[in-house]
Order: C-alpha cells, then structure tokens, then sequence
C-alpha cells in the first residue's frame, strides 16, 4: 500500500505540477493517498475491514467472519480444549486466559463438580487411554477431534472440541495441522446432532494454546474449508461464524474472503 500511495503522488506531481500552484499539489496529493489507502484497506488487502459474509448457496448456509467475543454469540459456541478435558484453571493444567481456561470461570465459576459430571457423561461410551499425571489432573485421554455437546445452569450451549495434545508431564499443549482439521470436523459432527439447526460461532482455533505454526489466515483458510467440506457432505447450521477476538482480525485477509470462496 505503501508504494501504490507513492505512484500516486508520483502521477499527480507528473500531471498537474507543472500547471497547479505548490498548496493545490500538495492537497491533490493527500487526496490520493487517503484514497489509495481505503481502496487498499478495503478492496484490495483488507486491512480496514472487520466483518465479512459468504453465502453458500449450494449447500444453502452462509459462513460470516467478523471481529467480536465468542461470548456474547447466539446460539453455539466452540470452545477448544486439551485431550484430557481438564477443568483444573490454574494457569498449570488450563490457562486462565485461553478460552478454555475463560469458558470455565465463566459459565461454571463455582461449580465444577458439575461440569465434570456433565462431561464425564458425554464420555462415557469413546475409548481412552489412561495416563499417569500428577495428583490433581485427570488421566483418562481422548482423541483429537472427540467433542461434547455442554449446557450450563442458565442454559447456554456449547461445545468443547479435544484440539490439543498435553504433555503428560509439563502439562504443555500442543497441536497440529491435522488436529485442527479433527477438531473441527468432531465439533460439527455434535453440531449436526445436538444443535438443532441453530447458529455456531467458531473462535480461531489453533491461534492460542495449540501452538500450531502455521500463519493466522492458513489457520482461518484451514477451518473454513473444513466447515466447507464437512457441511457440503451433511447439513449442519444455515449460520456458521468464526468470531475473530483481540487483534486476530488484523491478521486476516477479508477482501479475498469471498472472491476466493464463494459457491
């Protein structure tokens, strides 16, 4: 953007300099470059814009992409946690800052037994392994991908999708590439099953905890094409969002949004 705005001023110097007075070129000048930096931000690398929607006509839903708090969404939220599911925020076996670690203090603050119950309820009938942690973690394993429909006291709905894979001794999380695809796919398989056609509003996945080292619009370009994949086999929600929170929307690429991937 930076050199388009100085080709700009180039061509008004080259084209009117010679026949304007210095304070007409000068105004002409930061015109331009104002109009070359919203068409820039706008059209062409995104950088202005917050809030993007592709519909999908032949699979009859519509995907929209916006900066905002996965909190406050209607309908279903996603929140990715680790293979354990451990409910211990603690800022050692969950972050107090990851949506994980946020989901917990807020929908079950003082009521964890709870939440354990529920998901251990989910769990029942999917395979583990059993793994020696220290004293206070679980130890029952899941796969990447397993995911579990929750509702809390007021009734807020939600899913929490196993994307990470914790280091039995550190307590570290991590994830690849193909767990993020898992993650999504088990999320919209619940979805699809328990949601009742209402709207589900992904976060970024991947961006956080996970550690998955891949750039902020690979991570977006992979979750969309798996919504895309997984919704084109078997309807989910008319209403899927990816719910862009902090700064994260200043990584993502709106412009292309829809020029890219609309059906």
């Amino acid at each position: 953007s930076g050199l388009a705005i100085v080709r700009a001023c180039e061509w008004v110097v080259s084209m009117f300099g010679m026949r304007l007075g210095c304070g007409c070129v000068i105004t002409m000048i930061l015109v331009c470059a104002i109009l070359v930096f919203f068409v820039q931000g706008f059209c062409i690398e995104g950088f202005l814009l917050r809030r993007a929607c592709l519909e999908l006509r032949g699979i009859g839903m519509s995907i929209g992409v916006f900066k905002g708090d996965l909190f406050t969404q209607e309908g279903v939220i996603v929140i990715p946690v680790n293979d354990f599911f451990d409910t211990l925020v603690d800022d050692i076996h969950i972050a107090k800052g990851s949506l994980h670690g946020l989901a917990i203090q807020k929908y079950w603050p003082a009521n964890i037994l709870d939440l354990d119950a529920k998901i251990a309820t989910e769990l029942s009938n999917v395979p583990f392994e059993t793994v020696e942690r220290d004293g206070v973690a679980k130890t029952k394993r899941y796969p990447v991908g397993t995911s579990v429909f929750l509702k809390d006291e007021k009734g807020r709905k939600m899913i929490f999708t196993a994307l990470t894979r914790t280091d039995a001794a550190t307590h570290v999380t991590s994830a690849r590439i193909e767990d993020l695809v898992s993650a999504v796919r088990g999320a919209l398989g619940v979805a699809r099953k328990r949601a009742s056609g209402a709207p589900i509003s992904f976060p970024l996945m991947g961006s956080g905890n996970a550690r998955i080292k891949l750039p902020h619009q690979a991570l977006f370009e992979t979750i969309l094409s798996t919504i895309i994949a997984e919704c084109n086999d078997m309807k989910v929600s008319p209403c899927i969002n990816v719910v862009l929170r902090g700064g994260l929307a200043d990584k993502i690429n709106f412009a292309i949004f829809k020029e890219l991937w609309e059906l």
